[in-house]
């Protein structure tokens, strides 16, 4: 038998082995070579497009923040940093670097959020005085621009930042008088550096004090420029239809990138348009729409030339065969609108004599034809009284709204010619519909004229028993007179005498 000592050893050396030994490895699926995973990882399921977050905001709490420094601070611009941008000079080496850096981060900024801390109104007195107390203050700025200006960061800058160049607007803003300069990274794509004059708004934060021309002025630096055109300018695509949207608070520069997407399906990037053109359409005066909208417009154009009719006002007739309700999931944007949902209509429009023949005909010759009528997509904030979210739906409506893309989607007509072909149709903009009944689709004159017509039959028909009237009156008398001679007659040899019955009276 083994002594306590050497069992004691021979135990603490069992223990160290263990200690020693590798910690033993998790047990892992076997996969034959060329055989698929038996258990692959969950896949996150794919986000629509209405709820995609930039990645950098995901983990932010902008709810929970007070004022623009906490979210400067969180992407990595210190307080440090805004002291270093030197007052009362223009725009210069010292402020490149923290201005770059949040102009970096400009895109990423939660819109909700900078218009929630906006201050109402723009007071000036305080900025020049005493900017360093407002330093990343939020405002609400408007006003007219009177000159762009583009500057071009070096290679190695725009490298590290990804992105190229910013733009210096300057404002004049007239309550109160001041003038401004807005940096930022996105402006209309008609614009062009150099004098202007156009009404444009912002959401800016205030940076610095500066001077422009010996005039002290105020710079902010925004996510972009609004840019709301107060008349016509084809030289640079501005019809009178976005005059109009724009004085609903439209910010027209946003189709620059709606334009670039046609025959796309909807996307995250024309979010921001879409959402803007309902409050827009959502502001408009009844029938202020309809007034304007082109009404019964050829229907080639609005498939083959996208284009040059998006932000376009037009009124179609049609008949609504589904509406859905779409529910707006983020809070952000229902904050900013003020609404949570909208309704997707579904329409086939008349076609008249045209016909639309979708892509080129293969091998069987045939191709995806549209002879009657062609869906239509149009969304509206409200439904008017009669028409209920539903499928196969029959009701005849007229819509005035904006033509905002030609969009693509998943049909099954079109899938049966080809699985990888998709749908293109007109997506329109509308605060509403208008319900067509049947009777009161007709001209009033229908119904005074089917009146007379009435009357006038009702007439003869009278007229016509009346004279039918008379004959057999005079038929009854004639007969009772003969009759009388009969019966006044001798007797059979009278009455065989008789020269037959009597026709005269017929006609």
């Amino acid at each position: 038998m083994l002594s306590m000592r050497r069992r004691a050893v021979l135990c603490l050396g069992l223990v160290a082995g263990c200690l020693l030994l590798p910690a033993p490895a998790v047990a892992q699926p076997v996969t034959a070579p060329g055989q698929a995973d038996p258990s692959p990882p969950v896949q996150p399921p794919e986000k629509l497009p209405w709820n995609e977050t930039p990645a950098a905001v995901d983990s932010l709490p902008p709810r929970k923040l007070t004022h623009p420094s906490q979210l400067l601070e969180l992407y990595g611009i210190a307080e440090s940093q805004l002291k270093m941008l030197a007052d009362g000079e223009p725009l210069g080496p010292d402020d490149e670097e923290t201005l770059i850096r949040i102009l970096y981060q400009m895109p990423r900024f939660p819109l909700a959020a900078l218009q929630r801390w906006a201050a109402p109104q723009l007071e000036v007195a305080p900025l020049l005085d005493v900017p360093a107390e407002h330093r990343s203050d939020a405002f609400h700025l408007e006003g007219r621009a009177r000159q762009m200006r583009r500057v071009v960061l070096p290679p190695e800058l725009a490298e590290r930042f990804e992105f190229a160049e910013y733009v210096v607007v300057t404002i004049d803003c007239r309550e109160p008088p001041c003038q401004l300069e807005v940096c930022t990274r996105a402006v209309p794509a008609a614009w062009q550096p150099g004098p202007m004059d156009e009404p444009v708004s912002a959401f800016g934060l205030f940076l610095k004090t500066s001077r422009v021309e010996g005039r002290a002025a105020l710079v902010f630096a925004a996510p972009r420029v609004a840019w709301h055109p107060d008349r016509p300018d084809p030289s640079h695509d501005v019809l009178a239809d976005h005059v109009v949207l724009a004085d609903l608070g439209m910010d027209i520069g946003l189709m620059d990138g709606v334009r670039q997407r046609n025959r796309q399906g909807i996307e995250s990037a024309d979010s921001e348009c879409f959402y803007q053109l309902l409050s827009a359409v959502g502001k408009a005066a009844p029938g202020e729409l309809a007034e304007h909208a082109e009404r019964d417009p050829p229907f080639g154009p609005l498939l083959q030339a996208p284009r040059r009719n998006q932000g376009r006002l037009f009124s179609l007739p049609g008949t609504a065969r589904r509406v859905s309700k779409i529910l707006v999931g983020e809070e952000d944007l229902q904050e900013r609108f003020g609404f949570d949902h909208y309704y997707q209509v579904d329409i086939f429009v008349p076609l008249g004599n045209q016909v639309v023949r979708l892509g080129d005909p293969g091998e069987s010759g045939e191709v995806p034809t549209f002879e009657h009528n062609y869906p239509i997509t149009v969304c509206v904030r409200e439904l008017p009284p009669g028409l209920t979210v539903g499928d196969d739906l029959r009701q005849e409506v007229r819509v005035a709204g904006v033509y905002f893309k030609l969009w693509s989607y998943r049909s099954e007509y079109i899938s049966s010619f080809d699985d990888r072909q998709l749908q293109i149709g007109p997506l329109f903009i509308a605060h509403d519909l208008q319900t067509i009944d049947a009777v009161s689709s007709r001209s009033p004159w229908v119904g005074v004229v089917a009146g007379v017509l009435f009357v006038l039959a009702l007439a003869a028909t009278w007229f016509g028993l009346w004279r039918s009237g008379r004959r057999d009156r005079a038929f009854e008398q004639e007969a009772n007179r003969r009759r009388d001679r009969r019966v006044a007659g001798n007797g059979l040899d009278d009455l065989q005498a008789s020269d037959g019955p009597d026709f005269s009276n017929l006609e």
